[in-house]
């Protein structure tokens, strides 16, 4: 029979939990690495119904935008629909 059992500071260990060890640790380091800084927009109401409408009417509406990322959010232009 095969011994597969490693010594490692004086203890028996099977390689193949040592390599589940790594690769767990591996991921774990790498995931935050792989997380980036970003803006992310926050609009409570994101739309609004002016209902009916005169021709020629004026109408207004304010929407509150946040940046609830961590980086700076650039509105670089709106529509309307």
């Amino acid at each position: 029979m095969l011994n597969t059992a490693v010594k490692i500071n004086g203890k028996k260990t099977k390689p193949a939990r040592w390599f589940s060890i790594w690769i767990c640790l591996a991921l774990f380091l790498a995931a935050p690495a792989s997380i980036e800084a970003a803006p992310l927009i926050h609009v409570d109401k994101p739309a609004h119904d002016f209902g009916e409408v005169k021709e020629g009417a004026v109408v207004e509406h304010a929407f509150e935008v946040a940046n609830s990322g961590d980086q700076v959010l650039e509105i670089r232009g709106v529509k309307p629909s």
